[in-house]
């Protein structure tokens, strides 16, 4: 029988405080683990540089600094979206994907339906909570800036961490972020 789980899903939002998508998972059930993905396919887009890389990598290293003393840091993959999450969804029942909206390029956009499709093909439930009133998909901005003010005026989160004592692996597909120097 396969462990169950639930996944955060890091994309563009690196931050430990005021993160919908860590908030929820510590009210589920289960244990989560939260994965970035170095996705080699959108690494050598013209929209992405080596100062992202480098920012990112700090971020993650600030992240896990955080969540040492909970057992937790953020599983690192150097894989494209899909390739992992099949990876993961034959090692592991997963029971929900929780995440950001990105608003980023059609490239993403095409990737994330994909993700879409395949977690929707083995039951898991993707999560994908708005982000600073961001709507993807949305054909005008009618009405945009009243949920902004909404969501500029909303309650700030304030992450709580539990300890984590879910043993995940994913032997051959991590990347150790510590050894990596940008």
């Amino acid at each position: 029988m396969k462990n169950e789980l639930n996944i955060v899903w890091l994309k563009r939002d690196l931050r430990t405080y005021d993160h919908i998508p860590l908030y929820e998972a510590e009210k589920l059930k289960d244990d989560y683990v939260i994965i970035y993905l170095f996705e080699p396919s959108l690494m050598k887009e013209p929209d992405f540089s080596e100062r992202h890389q480098q920012f990112i990598y700090h971020s993650i290293l600030d992240i896990n600094h955080i969540l040492k003393d909970f057992n937790r840091e953020v599983k690192i993959f150097n894989y494209d979206a899909l390739e992992i999450f099949k990876h993961l969804i034959s090692n592991y029942k997963i029971n929900k994907v929780l995440s950001y909206q990105e608003s980023g390029t059609l490239k993403t956009w095409n990737r994330d339906k994909s993700v879409s499709k395949l977690l929707k093909s083995n039951n898991i439930k993707w999560i994908e909570f708005e982000n600073q009133s961001i709507i993807r998909g949305a054909t005008n901005r009618i009405g945009w800036d009243k949920k902004w003010y909404t969501y500029a005026s909303s309650k700030i989160i304030e992450n709580v961490f539990s300890y984590n004592k879910f043993n995940f692996k994913a032997d051959g597909y991590l990347i150790n972020i510590e050894i990596i120097h940008i």
